[in-house]
Order: C-alpha cells, then structure tokens, then sequence
C-alpha cells in the first residue's frame, strides 16, 4: 500500500511524527509523496531522501540544538541588531549545513534526487516577502528563475523553517524567503490531483489557519489562493501535550512520549477508519 503524507509546522512538537513514520514501517505501508511546512518540511525531506524512524530517532537524541540558535558568522551582536530591525535573531545556516551532510550520506541531495517523471516526491511551502507569494518548493522556483531539479533540498528545509523574528529571512538574489507557516502552516492540498490516499498530521492544539485575525492578515498581505476545505481531507490530530513550539529543551525532555502519540494516533485512525485494514 503506498499513500501521500503531508506533516504540518509545529516546531519541536513534529518529533511526534517519528511515530508516525514508524507505524508505517512496521506495516509495511510506503509514503510515495511526501511534504510540509516549516518542521513538517524537515522531517518530510529527510524521510524523501531516506530515513527510516529509527534513524531519526537518533538523529534527534544526539542532535546539538545550539545550532537552532547560532547568530551566524557576525555574532551575537548582528542578532541583537537584526532583532531591533525585526529582521531576526538567529541564522540558520549551521542547521543547513548540518541538513546537507545528512542528504549527503543518502546520495540524495538535489530536487532531481527525489523526482519521479515529471513530478516531485518532496514539496514544501515557503513565502516570500517581496511578491508577497506562497511558495511551493520546489514546483514554483522556476517563478524566480531557480532550477528546481538542482536545487538542494537542504536549502528548501531552511527556507521553509525561518520562523519570522525568531530566525533570519532566507536571502536568494532580490528576494526574502520566510517560514511557509505565514500562508500555509498546514498544505494539505499538496497532492490534490494524486489518486492515492494523502494523510495530513497536525501537532497544533488549535487549528491556526482558522483564527480570525490570521486570516485577515494573509487575506491582506498575502496573495494567496481559495481556502483549504479542511472536511475534504483526512486529518490526522496528534497530542503534543501543550508543549511550544520553539520550547527545544521540553520537547526533547519529551521525546519518547511525543514519538508514542504520533504513533497511537495513525494507528487508532487506520484501525478505526481503515475497515480493511489487517
């Protein structure tokens, strides 16, 4: 059985879709397209270029989440600056460099890597700040005349996972890539025209797309599409137990009974929905 899955941001709360990806394996069910926003997208590329659950899981036991928090070459000083400016405080580039070497040890480190016909395995969303555009990556680089077949998938992560203030915009030519959560923290419709089943996962206790006040602002700032209609898709809520999204040190604290409720929640809804399922 192969299916579609589409994991949403949610900072270090996404360390519950390692559960996730680890009922999968156990039952043999393939992910044939995957994709997402912010930490969605990073688990998502890592899981196209090839990771297996446990993996992943020691990936994040011996991960040094100081680089979450690197103010780049210039130093804390740059940061503080760049705060004040609302440009920023940390970069990502450590993490970048760190996302790369792990594409490196699959083999699989562009777009081209992970494409089938002419289709893409991988997507994620990212905004950009001066056309004031959702971004599809890697579907819509062409729009800012990047190839999207040599583009590194490292470099998508980071673009798609630069929290606005918290972390430093993504700079490529003219334009600013930002945090894909600003217009899409949840794309499901990722994969609308697939015949195959797509699962989306959500780690947010509140549906943010839903906020009034948010949808104001990305109707009045951003040039977006029609709304999700959230009803036509299945939805997966996974418990994150009220933890924050940037709170590192509880989230990793945390991290065996976060893999466990993203593991319980795909299995009850496949054991409760899935009437075939053996």
């Amino acid at each position: 059985m192969k299916i579609n899955v589409v994991f949403e941001g949610g900072g270090i709360k996404g360390i519950a879709y390692i559960g996730v990806l680890k009922f999968l394996e156990e039952r043999g069910i393939q992910i044939f397209q995957v994709g997402g926003t912010s930490v969605g997208a990073i688990l998502a590329s890592l899981i196209a270029v090839g990771y297996s659950a446990a993996e992943l899981s020691a990936l994040i036991e011996n991960f040094d989440f100081s680089m979450l928090k690197y103010f780049g070459k210039s130093g804390r000083m740059r940061g503080i600056i760049d705060s004040v400016k609302g440009i920023g405080i940390y970069s990502l580039q450590d993490f970048e460099n760190y996302m790369q070497t792990l594409a490196e040890a699959k083999n699989k480190t562009t777009f081209l890597d992970v494409k089938h016909g002419e289709d893409y395995l991988l997507k994620m969303i990212a905004t950009e700040w001066v056309t004031k555009k959702k971004v599809i990556i890697p579907d819509d680089l062409k729009y800012f005349n990047i190839n999207p077949d040599t583009f590194l998938i490292s470099k998508a992560a980071a673009m798609s996972a630069s929290i606005p203030i918290f972390y430093r915009y993504y700079p490529i030519d003219k334009y600013r890539f930002l945090d894909g959560g600003i217009v899409s923290n949840f794309p499901i419709d990722l994969f609308a025209g697939s015949d195959l089943l797509t699962l989306g996962f959500r780690v947010n206790e509140k549906f943010v797309d839903r906020y009034r006040t948010v949808k104001m602002y990305r109707r009045w700032v951003f040039k977006l599409d029609k709304e999700i209609d959230y009803g036509n898709y299945e939805i997966i809520n996974i418990d994150t137990f009220k933890i924050g999204a940037v709170d590192y040190r509880k989230g990793l604290a945390n991290k065996e009974r976060l893999i466990s409720s993203g593991y319980n929640s795909i299995k009850k809804y496949f054991y409760e929905k899935m009437v075939n399922f053996q």
